[in-house]
C-alpha cells in the first residue's frame, strides 16, 4: 500500500480541514484570545470540508456555499478588524488575496468539476494556498510566546494547505493525462477511418 496515496485520498484530506478548522475554532475559545469574530468563518469551512469528506468526486452545491460563505466571512471580518485599521500591511493584503483564492477554489471545484481548470485558475488556486500558508506561519510565530495551543492549530493549517497544494496539483496532473489519453484514442479512431 502507497502511503502518499494513503494520504493524500481526498476523503482523508477533507477530514484533515474539518479537524484543523474545528481545531483552531476550539483553541481560540480555550485560549479567549481576541479573534471570536473568526469562529463563526471558520465554523462554515468545518461544515464544507466534513461534507467534502463524504462525497467522492464532484462537489456539492452545499458545499460549495459552505466553503464560500466560510471564506467571505473570514475575509469580510478581516478587512473589518484588521485591515481597515492598516491597509498598507502585507501580511493582510496576503490574508484577504488568500481568501478570495479560497472562495475561487471553490467556485471553480464546483464550476469545472473533473475538467482540467483554466491556467488563470490554477494560478489562483496555487496562491492562495501559498498565501495562507504565509500568513499563518507569520501568525504562528507572532503567536508562539503568548498562545503556544493557538501556534500549534494554526501549524496544522500550514500543513493542510501544503497538503491541499498536493492533492491540487495531483488531480489537475491526473486529469490532464486522462484527457491526453482520450484525445490518443480520437486520433486513432480517425487514422483507422
Amino acid at each position: 500500500m502507497d502511503l502518499s496515496k494513503t494520504i493524500l485520498n481526498t476523503r482523508n484530506i477533507f477530514t484533515f480541514g474539518a479537524f484543523s478548522h474545528a481545531f483552531l475554532s476550539m483553541t481560540i475559545i480555550l485560549t479567549q484570545i481576541d479573534l471570536y469574530e473568526y469562529i463563526f468563518g471558520h465554523v462554515f469551512v468545518t461544515l464544507a470540508f466534513s461534507e467534502k469528506s463524504r462525497l467522492e468526486l464532484i462537489p456539492s452545491m452545499k458545499t460549495t456555499i459552505l466553503g464560500v460563505l466560510g471564506h467571505f466571512s473570514l475575509f469580510f471580518m478581516f478587512f473589518n478588524k484588521v485591515f481597515l485599521m492598516n491597509p498598507y500591511n502585507l501580511k493582510s493584503i496576503i490574508y484577504l488575496l488568500g481568501q478570495i483564492g479560497m472562495i475561487s477554489y471553490y467556485i471553480f471545484a464546483k464550476v469545472y468539476a473533473n475538467e482540467i481548470l483554466p491556467l488563470y485558475a490554477n494560478m489562483i488556486i496555487y496562491t492562495a494556498f501559498i498565501f495562507l500558508t504565509i500568513f499563518y506561519i507569520s501568525e504562528g510565530i507572532k503567536l508562539y510566546d503568548k498562545y503556544p495551543l493557538v501556534c500549534f492549530s494554526k501549524s496544522i493549517l500550514i500543513l493542510l494547505y501544503g497538503v491541499l497544494f498536493l492533492n491540487h496539483y495531483n488531480k489537475q496532473m491526473k486529469n490532464k493525462k486522462m484527457n491526453e489519453e482520450d484525445d490518443n484514442e480520437e486520433d486513432d479512431k480517425e487514422h483507422q477511418k
